[in-house]
């Protein structure tokens, strides 16, 4: 392949649906983050003119100040951050039931609440720097007040502008062109620049000023763009009555932990205002420092920035048996990425420290190979809601890191403390310790194989609730039904499709909400038949399921078909070839697509409908299919035509019983 070849490449459409079902992982990875280079060189370009320009003008100490109240502002809007997937995963639900209007509602209600939080941390955070007693110079006293003004500034707009821009994120990705995001730093740069030849260093507060706002008004215009296509419209001043109910309703455990663990996020962050704190008897270093930090800040949240989105996506709709796949494929990019900013250190330690290159240039790609690998794996962590797995694990690297500045207080223990702190973080998050926490009202219709994915064992047991609907009832009245059975359920619970017209509620007995009196009240015109079913662990849960499967294959043709002394895996494909000879079976990581783009979206609506309603057949679509899984999955896709319509539904059925029955024999494992 030429280079021309591989450079279009890189503008080749990919979604996460072709990572997944056409095995692309790489290649969507590499579409995702084509224009990061980029965007992140321009942005580190902008901080470090702006770090050479004032540290001939101004103190160190100011400078100094001036760092920590960043740091400290961009800890508590990555607490915020958090903190929003309480609002986040509230408007998926009501998203996901049509529920337009509760969905407006929340996201005004979260507008409101992000600039009285905002102003809170800028009096708190600004109170405790100008009460200091610093020794400045009345001129340096004057640059540090305007910079206070700037980060105030700054700070409201962010939690603002978050809050705003996660109401739409939480639902879709934000799509801005390539202009849209370069042209405001190369603007900044300019800006910066020409404000520094006229005014001096006092200019540079009024650069930062103006870049926050004219960054902040391109994302907003985008933002806006988006809700108009999703057809929502969010008030900035919800009724005053209405927002006091909200807030009595937050609930105030979950805002904590998910506030803490946003932090968590930028733990490297806190670990790098440890280490320069500690750092701060070696002055030759600061400077050193200083680059050093911007140029992994740089690359440090791109697993936040770039594949959040993909991570709730995979944990809630019908991916989880891909899940670890596109861990695998990250881990590659994260090592890359993290290749690629390291090699921007090496000429910076030559030129402040060539006597230790090879020891500082170990050190920093140590640290630098596992900041970018903890860049996907927190994100990773916090879309499971392991919210407690996040804190946790941040709390001893920070203990490790306090201990080993204790007994080794030199240059390389601190050092080599750091990153042990860092490598403790992330082989702490590879596997879950502590009970993943749910988020209030985030109940939403999940695939069977998301229930195997999310479910956890409960001390209390469950209650299944089986609930037929009427079949002539329409798909609105239907989704609003659902949407006031899941506003009743209060956080905990799961919807599990099975038909159209059929679907199980499963809560645990200590939390149930659902019973008939409250199924009748909301739509007794609606409701055919309701059935609870109490059972006690995880394995009685999805035996449950595994049952209902069991009775639709008990007449089933191709089960009957089946010869225990034969390989399953080879008999399935046969009995494929056999009954549908036109059509086509995949392996996914050999896939070698022969249809048009067109034809991929209605075979990926397919599959994704098979997953959600796996004993429905959906008339509108124009392909039937069905995963088989195995430690490769097989895609098994069928035209839809009138004269086999009875076959390829049996199909569907037999494929779904077949892969329970897997997941059966090894526990209810998705790995």
């Amino acid at each position: 392949m030429g280079l021309v070849s591989r450079f279009n490449n890189l503008f080749t459409r990919y979604t996460l649906r072709d990572a997944i079902f056409s095995s692309k992982y790489i290649s969507y990875i590499v579409y995702r983050m084509r224009f990061f280079l980029v965007v992140s060189l321009i942005s580190l370009s902008v901080e470090i003119v702006e770090l050479f320009l004032i540290r001939g003008a101004i103190s160190a100490l100011l400078i100094e100040k001036i760092v920590f109240m960043r740091l400290a502002l961009s800890l508590a809007a990555a607490g915020w951050w958090g903190c929003l997937e309480i609002m986040r995963e509230y408007v998926r639900g009501r998203y996901s039931f049509s529920d337009r209007l509760a969905t407006n509602e929340s996201i005004s209600h979260w507008l409101v609440l992000s600039v009285i939080f905002a102003a809170w941390v800028v009096i708190f955070t600004m109170g405790y720097f100008l009460h200091q007693n610093f020794q400045f110079s009345p001129f340096e006293n004057l640059i540090f007040q305007l910079y206070i003004i700037g980060f105030a500034i700054a700070c409201i707009l962010e939690f603002w502008i978050e809050t705003y821009r996660s109401g739409a994120l939480a639902i879709r990705r934000i799509y801005r062109p390539l202009t849209s995001i370069i042209g405001p730093g190369i603007l900044s740069l300019i800006i910066l620049i020409l404000l520094w030849h006229f005014f001096g260093v006092i200019g540079l507060p009024f650069a930062f000023i103006i870049a926050r706002l004219l960054d902040g008004a391109v994302k907003v215009y985008y933002i806006g763009v988006t809700y108009r296509n999703l057809r929502l419209r969010p008030l900035i001043f919800p009724r005053i009555k209405s927002f006091f109910k909200f807030c009595l309703k937050v609930p105030k455990f979950n805002s904590i932990m998910s506030y803490l663990a946003g932090i968590a996020l930028s733990i490297e962050t806190l670990l790098f205002i440890l280490f320069f704190s500690d750092m701060k008897s070696y002055p030759n270093f600061i400077l050193y420092l200083f680059m050093l930090r911007l140029i992994y800040h740089s690359y440090s949240s791109w697993g936040l920035a770039f594949f959040y989105y993909d991570f709730k996506k995979m944990c809630e709709e019908a991916y989880p048996p891909f899940y670890n796949q596109f861990l695998k494929a990250l881990l590659i990019a994260s090592v890359v990425i993290s290749l690629i900013f390291y090699t921007m250190t090496i000429p910076l330690t030559y030129y402040f420290y060539r006597e230790h290159l090879l020891l500082y240039s170990a050190v920093i790609l140590v640290f630098f190979i596992f900041v970018s690998i903890f860049s996907y794996m927190e994100i990773h962590t916090f879309s499971q809601n392991r919210y407690a797995d996040l804190i946790a694990s941040s709390i001893i690297g920070v203990g490790l890191f306090l201990i080993g500045v204790y007994f080794y207080p030199s240059f390389l223990g601190i050092s080599l403390s750091l990153i042990i702190a860092l490598i403790a973080i992330v082989l702490l998050l590879i596997k879950s310790w502590l009970p993943s926490m749910a988020t209030i009202n985030s109940i939403k219709k999940q695939s069977i194989y998301t229930l195997l994915f999310n479910l956890k064992n409960s001390k209390s047991g469950f209650i299944i609730n089986k609930i037929k609907t009427n079949p002539q009832a329409g798909r609105k009245k239907l989704n609003q039904f659902l949407s006031e059975l899941a506003l009743s359920m209060d956080q905990r619970g799961w919807i599990c499709p099975l038909r159209s017209n059929e679907f199980l509620i499963i809560e645990t007995q200590k939390h149930a909400t659902i019973d008939k009196k409250t199924v009748l009240n909301t739509n007794p015109s609606l409701t055919k038949s309701f059935h609870p079913f109490p059972v006690a662990t995880r394995i009685d849960c999805l035996n449950f399921v595994h049952r209902e499967f069991q009775k639709e294959a008990s007449d089933n043709p191709f089960l009957n078909r089946l010869k225990g002394d034969l390989d399953l895996d080879t008999q399935i494909l046969t009995l494929f070839k056999e009954s549908f000879p036109e059509d086509h079976e995949f392996d996914l990581l050999h896939v070698n697509w022969i249809y048009t783009q067109a034809d991929k979206q209605a075979i990926y609506a397919a599959i994704e409908a098979s997953y959600l309603v796996p004993l429905a057949i959906m008339r509108e679509l124009s392909y039937s299919s069905a995963l088989f899984f195995k430690s490769v999955p097989i895609l098994f896709l069928i035209k839809k035509e009138d004269k086999k319509f009875k076959n390829l539904f049996n199909w569907n059925k037999f494929i779904h019983y077949m892969n329970l029955e897997k997941f059966k024999k090894i526990g209810y494992k998705l790995s």
